[in-house]
């Protein structure tokens, strides 16, 4: 609601009266519950916000700009009131607004919503009201300073808060995507180029395996014969000829104890080794084949 009444919800002599917003703004609707009374309700007061009440009501007539309706919560308890327009600014209870008069079939525990409705002709926005209610005799009126919401003479001037729209503005953040640049970090890409690695495919001459028709193990001691790695010319040799020695040891080993498929597998490593150090001789400068 676009201003602060004290209440939306005041209780009057056993009856709780609720305000009910609703999207047009010249009707204000109320639901009114029987809470405690064991009276029924006979009438039902709203006030005007307005500076000059009296002279406000003054140019309201019940049927021609200013209608009422109640709707029970129970349809098979009806409840029923007439429109009247209450001028009594005087008295021990000056109370100025509409009333619905004559209110019948709200006994205890029945609730109701009772509107009033303004023709456009009329100027009314949402303002904070006085309420009462009439039952068994006694009267039950809000005290001075407790306020419901309900209808004003006063325009909706409220309505010109919308300028704080222009917040709006403060969505110029979207700069920020300019964090987008990130985007640079795709060159990282480039480490594609340790696609390079495929030249490693070169292990292919590794179809030489074919030779391992030499299955007769009886001639293994061949390998000995590759006494190139004693040479320090080129920094590899060494590792390979530390190979050659682990390979004839464990080929040794392999001939007393070992089974033909173990000696098949360390023939098969000799060899691709002897291709390894063919290769490698052939990249050493000042080696070449006697």
């Amino acid at each position: 609601m676009p201003l602060p009444c004290s209440n939306d919800t005041v209780n009057l002599g056993g009856f709780q009266i609720t305000f009910l917003p609703q999207t047009n703004p010249q009707q204000f609707c109320y639901l009114v519950t029987n809470v405690s009374s064991q009276n029924q309700l006979s009438h039902f007061n709203i006030g005007v916000d307005c500076p000059d009440a009296q002279n406000f009501v003054n140019g309201l007539m019940c049927g021609s700009n200013v209608f009422i309706s109640v709707t029970p919560t129970n349809p098979l308890m009806p409840v029923t009131a007439q429109c009247s327009i209450i001028t009594n600014p005087n008295g021990p209870n000056p109370f100025v607004g509409i009333s619905f008069a004559d209110v019948s079939g709200l006994t205890v525990g029945n609730s109701a919503t009772f509107c009033v409705t303004f023709s456009n002709s009329v100027t009314v926005s949402l303002g904070c009201v006085q309420a009462a209610t009439f039952a068994g005799g006694s009267l039950s009126q809000t005290p001075p300073g407790v306020t419901i919401p309900g209808p004003s003479c006063l325009p909706p001037a409220t309505t010109t808060a919308a300028p704080t729209t222009t917040a709006a503005p403060t969505t110029t953040a979207a700069p920020t995507t300019t964090a987008a640049p990130t985007t640079t970090a795709a060159p990282t890409t480039t480490a594609a180029p340790t696609t390079t690695a495929a030249p490693t495919t070169t292990a292919a001459p590794t179809t030489t395996a074919a030779p391992t028709t030499t299955a007769a193990p009886t001639t293994t001691a061949a390998p000995t014969t590759t006494p190139p790695p004693t040479t320090t010319a080129c920094p590899l040799l060494q590792p390979i000829a530390n190979m050659e020695a682990a390979l004839a040891e464990t080929l040794h080993v392999f001939n007393q104890n070992g089974t033909v498929e173990e000696i098949e597998q360390i023939l098969k490593l000799i060899i691709k080794k002897e291709i390894l150090l063919e290769l490698l001789l052939e990249e050493c400068p000042g080696f070449e084949d006697d």
